[in-house]
């Protein structure tokens, strides 16, 4: 990591290698009302992923999929898009906006864990567990998951099914994921505190990229700040140097320094240093107060 030849979309022995990001939105049920805050999501995502691959946008690939009944489904249909198949990928991003809740039904999932709901009639849970086991499959250098979304007990949606949960027993596997929680456990997510918007905030719309290790408490100071109670939570394996240099949404480029010292224009450890983080921009819209939860 860190190689230009790398940056630019080759490795060293010359293989085309690409970056993929997955961005979910769940926002229609049929037993809740819409989520309305899940589209805008959405788009500042994407946002952020194009401002920060302004360089070299030919090598992100980015799959934009809205109301999702299938989880596992969808993700093995998109391994067979041609623009993917067959590419060497470097980093993986996955990002969930939507319904989540922790399972309570022993006979379709593990009791406790966290999981993605379905739309459609016959909404299907994805446990967080499946989900990783599913983007493993991928063989990218790293993977980060983040999902904006509560995690509450909730009764399972009427027809819910869920997927096998295999376990990830393999550590050299678990520490290439890094995930980012929207709240900490069993509290429901608000969208007036929502993680993608403060994400385009301290990262001042992909511009001004974070080291990933400093990520969650960007975020966190951020909320903090504005006198809001709401708090994120992330998790990863730290070994060695296997996140030191990972920089989100992108690496540095050529020319950018970049220090783990803050000053005064400098709030977040990891910020480029030609960027000043006086000014940010505000998301494009003022969002309601609506529950994200079940």
């Amino acid at each position: 990591q860190g190689n230009m030849d790398h940056y630019e979309g080759h490795n060293i022995s010359g293989e085309e290698t690409i970056d993929v990001a997955f961005i979910f939105l769940n926002s229609k049920y049929t037993w809740s009302s819409p989520l309305p805050y899940v589209p805008l999501d959405g788009l500042t995502m994407k946002k952020i992923l194009e401002k920060a691959y302004s360089s070299s946008l030919k090598r992100l690939k980015v799959f934009y999929e809205e109301n999702i009944s299938d989880f596992k489904a969808k993700l093995q249909e998109l391994k067979e898009d041609p623009l993917i198949k067959g590419k060497k990928i470097r980093r993986l991003h996955f990002h969930y906006s939507g319904h989540g809740a922790y399972n309570k039904n022993p006979l379709k999932a593990r009791v406790g864990e966290n999981c993605l709901v379905g739309t459609g009639f016959f909404e299907s849970y994805l446990s967080e567990i499946e989900l990783k086991n599913l983007l493993l499959d991928w063989q990218s250098e790293h993977i980060t998951i983040f999902l904006d979304c509560s995690k509450i007990w909730a009764r399972p949606p009427r027809g819910i099914e869920s997927y096998e949960l295999g376990a990830i027993s393999d550590v050299s596997n678990q520490k290439k994921i890094f995930t980012l929680y929207a709240t900490m456990s069993h509290i429901e997510s608000r969208s007036n505190d929502s993680l993608t918007q403060e994400l385009f905030k301290v990262t001042d719309n992909g511009k001004s990229p974070i080291h990933i290790t400093e990520l969650s408490k960007a975020v966190n100071d951020s909320w903090n700040q504005k006198g809001s109670d709401h708090r994120n939570k992330d998790d990863m394996i730290k070994e060695g140097d296997n996140w030191t240099n990972y920089i989100w949404p992108v690496e540095k480029q050529k020319g950018a320094n970049y220090s783990s010292k803050g000053d005064k224009n400098e709030k977040y450890l990891g910020v480029m240093r030609t960027k000043s983080m006086n000014s940010k921009p505000s998301p494009s819209k003022i969002r309601k107060k609506t529950s994200k939860t079940l």
